[in-house]
C-alpha cells in the first residue's frame, strides 16, 4: 500500500467515540416518559419492542420507545459541554442504537441523580453499551436501530392547541366512565368531537356516562371526531401532569394537537420538564361511537342539591354493608331529607340522613355505590344537582349553578 492510499484511509476512518454524557436525574426522567409504552419485565415477544431507541446527534439526545400502537419520543439535551470541555465534543460523534428500556432505567435509578453519566455506543461488531458514572460500570447488551419500528408520519391536515391544565381537567372529568369491556371495543376510550362552538369529550360503560363540553380552541372544529384510547388517556395523565410541572407562571404549557384528515393516528406534543419536549404518537380506536346524547334526560321534573363529598362519605360508609357485586346503594328523597341506605342478608344493614334541597315527588331509587361516587368525584363544586325522571329511569348528575359543561348520566338499580 502506497503512502497516498493509507493517508486516503486513515482519513476515511472516523476516530471519534460513540458516545454522550448526561445528568443521571435527566436520563432517568426522560426514561421514565418513554418506559410508559414499553411492557413491564420486557414481556414482548418481539425483542425491539422491549427497547429504548437511543440517537444522539449536535447535543440533542432522542428517546423513542414503542408497542406499535403508541409511540413515545422523547428530546432533551445532553450535558456534553458540563462542564465545559471542547476536547470531550471534538472527541465524540454521533450514534444510534436501541437497549433495553426497563434494563437501562433500573440501572440509572441506582446512579446518584446529581452524577454525570456516560454512555458509549457499540463500535464495529460490538453489541453492548457501556455505561460508566463514577466507579461504576455496565455493559448492556443492544439491538440494531434499523430493527426498531419507526412511525411513518402522515400528512397533517387537522390541528389545534389547548393548555396542558384545561386538557388534563377534561380526562379527569370524564376518564372514569370509560368501560373496559373488551367485547365493545369502541367504548374503550374518549370520544372527542366537534360540536357548534364547542369541543366535546365523552365516555361510557353502559352504567354510567360523562361529556364534558369545552370551548374549541382555534382550529378544534376542522378535526374529526375520534376515540382516544384508555392506554393512551393514561399515558397522557402523567404526561400533563410533568408538562403542567414545566410550564412558567406567566406562559401556560400548551399542548399541540395534530391529526391526518381520517383521524386514524393523533401526535400529542407538549414541553418536558428538563426544558424538552415529549410526543406521544398514539393510533385511535378504529370504531363508531354510540349517539350518547339518546341516554341524557333533557329536563328532568325531580331535582335534588346536596353537598357532594357529605353524599359521598354517606355512601362510602353504608357500602361497607354490601356483599353483593351490584353493590345496590338506595336513595330515598322526601321532603327536605336525603336518605341513603343498603341491606345486606349476609352481614346486615346501613343508613344514613343527609339534609338537602329537594323538589319533587317522593322517589326510591337504587344506585350502584362505587358508580356513584365516581360520578360525584368528577364534580368540581361543593354542591351536586341530581336531576330524576322517575324511580326506573337515568339520572342526570350536573355541578350547582345553572348550565354545566360536566353532564353525567348514572343508569339506577333494582333494590
Amino acid at each position: 500500500m502506497t503512502r497516498a492510499v493509507a493517508n486516503a484511509v486513515d482519513k476515511s476512518v472516523d476516530a471519534r467515540k460513540p458516545a454522550f454524557r448526561i445528568a443521571a436525574k435527566a436520563l432517568a426522567k426522560a426514561l421514565g416518559d418513554v418506559v410508559e409504552v414499553t411492557p413491564p419485565g420486557g414481556k414482548y415477544t418481539i425483542p425491539i419492542l422491549n427497547t429504548v431507541r437511543i440517537e444522539v446527534a449536535d447535543g440533542g439526545l432522542t428517546l423513542t420507545g414503542c408497542d406499535l400502537d403508541q409511540w413515545m419520543i422523547r428530546t432533551l439535551a445532553t450535558s456534553d459541554r458540563e462542564p465545559n470541555s471542547a476536547e470531550w465534543v471534538a472527541s465524540i460523534r454521533p450514534f444510534a442504537t436501541c437497549v433495553p428500556a426497563r434494563a437501562l432505567l433500573a440501572i440509572v435509578k441506582q446512579i446518584d441523580g446529581d452524577a454525570m453519566v456516560e454512555v458509549t455506543g457499540p463500535v464495529g461488531d460490538e453489541t453492548r453499551v457501556t455505561i460508566k458514572a463514577g466507579r461504576s460500570r455496565f455493559r448492556v447488551a443492544c439491538l440494531p436501530v434499523t430493527d426498531f419500528p419507526m412511525p411513518v408520519a402522515p400528512e397533517m391536515g387537522c390541528s389545534f392547541s389547548i393548555a396542558a391544565t384545561a386538557l388534563a381537567d377534561v380526562f379527569a372529568a370524564v376518564e372514569h366512565a370509560i368501560s373496559s369491556e373488551e367485547t365493545r371495543y369502541y367504548l374503550n376510550g374518549i370520544y372527542m368531537h366537534p360540536e357548534a362552538l364547542d369541543q366535546r369529550f365523552a365516555a361510557t360503560d353502559g352504567h354510567k356516562l360523562a361529556r364534558l363540553a369545552h370551548d374549541a380552541p382555534d382550529g378544534a372544529a376542522s378535526f374529526p371526531a375520534v376515540i382516544v384510547g384508555r392506554q393512551t388517556v393514561a399515558v397522557l395523565d402523567k404526561l400533563l401532569v410533568a408538562a403542567v410541572k414545566a410550564q412558567e407562571a406567566d406562559s401556560p404549557a400548551m399542548v399541540e394537537v395534530d391529526a391526518p384528515a381520517k383521524g386514524n393516528v393523533i401526535y400529542w406534543q407538549m414541553p418536558a420538564a428538563d426544558g424538552g419536549e415529549v410526543t406521544l404518537i398514539a393510533k385511535t380506536i378504529d370504531g363508531t361511537f354510540p349517539d350518547y346524547t339518546r341516554v341524557i334526560p333533557s329536563a328532568p321534573p325531580n331535582v335534588l342539591t346536596i353537598d357532594r363529598e357529605a353524599l359521598s362519605a354517606a355512601i362510602k360508609r353504608v357500602a361497607t354493608v354490601c356483599s353483593d357485586k351490584t353493590r345496590a346503594v338506595k336513595l330515598v328523597l322526601d321532603g327536605d331529607k336525603a336518605t341513603v341506605s343498603t341491606t345486606s342478608i349476609e352481614i346486615g344493614d346501613a343508613m344514613e340522613e343527609l339534609p338537602c334541597m329537594y323538589m319533587g315527588d317522593a322517589i326510591e331509587i337504587g344506585f350502584n355505590g362505587d358508580y356513584w361516587r365516581a360520578c360525584l368525584g368528577a364534580v368540581a363544586t361543593d354542591k351536586v344537582v341530581m336531576k330524576f325522571t322517575d324511580e326506573g329511569g337515568p339520572c342526570r348528575i350536573e355541578a350547582e349553578g345553572g348550565e354545566s359543561a360536566l353532564v353525567q348520566v348514572l343508569m339506577p338499580l333494582r333494590v
